[in-house]
């Protein structure tokens, strides 16, 4: 068997960083906005209603409640309306009408077991690109991991988890996760089995600014 490693591009720096983190820092993370994945039905797992051209696309939960992908989508929606009106955009987040917004939210929410996410979402439509150098990754990225159990988790990253050696073993976050009675700050570890991080499958995704945004039609 011959392995072949493909170095990975460096990833652009990006200020829609900056802007997420503050609406990240908005959010009380005292069991105010607690934790609920349904079993069914079509909510969409955001702590507000999500407006987008003018459109209701997200309905909140009358208990502000949320669930992992519900809620960074929603900091993503936030943040992204932000940047729009400071850069003097059009509302649409590279063109994207209300028909593909579903598209990219579904992209977002991970389609497939052991599937990308978010980096499927921002590359799908040009908003943005995978970090694939773990010393790349930086405050405010947004990563969807998977356990070895199968389990997975999407989060905002924070910072590592490192040893004693400096080498790192883990991820410390934000996101929201019944262990911290909803939204809060937390850390798992890579290993090789169970509850642990599978580093494998362990994906990071970088939002672009507009001026940064390529044409995917």
């Amino acid at each position: 068997i011959e392995i072949t490693v493909i170095e990975g591009a460096i990833p652009s720096d990006s200020d829609f960083n900056n802007t997420l983190m503050d609406y990240l820092e908005s959010y009380p993370t005292d069991g105010t906005h607690g934790y609920y994945w349904p079993s069914d039905g079509n909510w969409a797992g955001t702590t507000q209603d999500i407006w987008y051209l003018e459109t209701l696309v997200a309905e909140g939960d009358d208990q502000g409640r949320c669930y992992c992908v519900g809620l960074t989508w929603e900091l993503y929606m936030r943040t992204f309306a932000d940047v729009d009106v400071a850069t003097g955009g059009d509302g649409s987040l590279n063109g994207i009408g209300l028909d593909d917004l579903a598209e990219f939210q579904m992209d977002w929410y991970v389609r497939d077991l052991w599937g990308t996410g978010i980096v499927e979402a921002l590359e799908n439509y040009g908003l943005g690109e995978e970090v694939t150098d773990l010393n790349d990754v930086q405050m405010g990225d947004v990563v969807q991991f998977w356990r070895y159990s199968g389990s997975g988790h999407n989060v905002v990253f924070i910072d590592w988890e490192r040893d004693a050696d400096d080498q790192i073993i883990g991820i410390y976050y934000w996101a929201t996760q019944n262990s911290t009675d909803g939204i809060g700050y937390n850390s798992e570890y890579f290993g090789s089995s169970g509850s642990y991080i599978d580093p494998n499958f362990f994906f990071v995704g970088r939002a672009h600014m507009p001026e940064n945004w390529i044409p995917w039609e």
